[in-house]
């Protein structure tokens, strides 16, 4: 609160001023967009980077047990060996998938308050 007191020319009135004001406020939020473009907060990341470790380390056993169980029947006269090396050589370059896209999708949520000024003069 401001408040001034003014005399004007040295004459009998004064005149008094009280200036009341608020701050406006701004506030956007990115967590859509930001999620969109892979940026995730630390929880997200945490469960995200769970759910892949498992969906990988279910994966590698599953080609450890279907590799094991080529090994066993050696009655199918099958080169086992040199064939799973070719495929473990291969490996990397299965189940890839690729898009392309703009992101962000969603814009970012903006919200305005605005101030106030409240003045006043007394007398």
């Amino acid at each position: 609160m401001l408040e001034a007191i003014s005399a004007h020319g040295g004459g009998p009135g004064i005149i008094r001023l009280r200036i009341q004001s608020a701050p406006g406020r701004l506030e956007i939020d990115s967590t859509a967009a930001r999620q969109e473009m892979g940026y995730l907060g630390a929880t997200e990341l945490a469960y995200d980077s769970r759910d892949y470790a498992r969906g990988r380390a279910a994966l590698g056993i599953g080609d450890i047990v279907s590799g094991g169980d080529r090994l066993a029947a050696v009655h199918t006269g099958e080169n086992v060996i040199a064939t799973l090396a070719f495929e473990r050589m291969l490996l990397d370059l299965r189940d890839r998938e690729f898009q392309l896209a703009f992101i962000p999708r969603t814009p970012p949520r903006i919200t305005y308050i605005p101030g106030q000024l409240a003045i006043d003069f007394i007398g």
